[in-house]
């Protein structure tokens, strides 16, 4: 799976896109670094065979995320031509799957970029058109949480939380101890449960990160063509 992962810090974040975006096909952008790590081994354990295609994968960990993310974006898609597709993973927070969608997209819109043909993938999923001057991107954006968990907010321990149950690892009477996903599992600790997890429970617990690698992988074989 060609996946190139990079490394973006304020400054850095625009500096590497005339090192690597450039031979581009396609970006991932997540918030943070676990969720890079997430994305990778979902993609290897699952079989998402990214080979055929150049995939870059990087977190915005030190931009403040949102909005400054959508405003890396809006760079990104001025400063290649080559890139035709994002993938962005973000997490629920405190809102539900299309607010949260509306929130991102608005913000993309508040900046100047012009956005179309929003429409669900699956509950979790979205795929949406947006446009910057002359330059049009197909964009998934993929929402983390688990809304049957007993948590405020949402957010991406939910899915471990999720597999810790589907494995039996952990009962639903042991989710009344804690107030929130995090409580149960740390960031660093979700990359080796899945590594460790039955292929069918990671399946189920990350579909929605799954749905986006295949969408995505549909759209760079088909000349992204799709519509939705």
């Amino acid at each position: 799976m060609m996946l190139v992962q990079l490394k973006p810090h304020h400054e850095a974040f625009y500096r590497f896109v005339f090192d690597r975006l450039m031979r581009l096909n396609a970006l991932i952008l997540c918030e943070g670094k676990t969720e890079v790590e997430v994305v990778k081994r979902i993609a290897e354990k699952l079989g998402v065979s990214l080979q055929d295609f150049s995939v870059g994968v990087t977190d915005c960990e030190g931009i403040e995320v949102v909005p400054k993310m959508t405003s890396a974006i809006l760079v990104l898609a001025r400063l290649s031509r080559r890139l035709k597709v994002m993938v962005v993973i973000i997490d629920a927070e405190d809102m539900n799957v299309e607010d949260r969608v509306r929130s991102f997209t608005d913000s993309l819109g508040a900046r100047g970029a012009r956005v179309s043909n929003l429409s669900p993938i699956d509950d979790q999923v979205y795929f949406v058109r947006v446009t910057v001057e002359d330059r049009t991107l197909a964009m998934v954006i993929a929402i983390n949480g688990v809304f049957t968990l007993p948590f405020r907010r949402h957010k991406l321990e939910d899915h471990a939380v999720k597999l810790l149950l589907l494995s039996g690892r952990m009962s639903d009477e042991d989710l009344g101890r804690y107030k929130d996903s995090k409580e149960v599992i740390g960031r660093d600790g979700i990359v080796e449960l899945i590594e460790d997890s039955d292929e069918g429970h990671v399946r189920c617990a990350f579909n929605h990160i799954r749905l986006a690698l295949l969408k995505l992988l549909s759209m760079l074989r088909s000349g992204v063509t799709s519509n939705h």
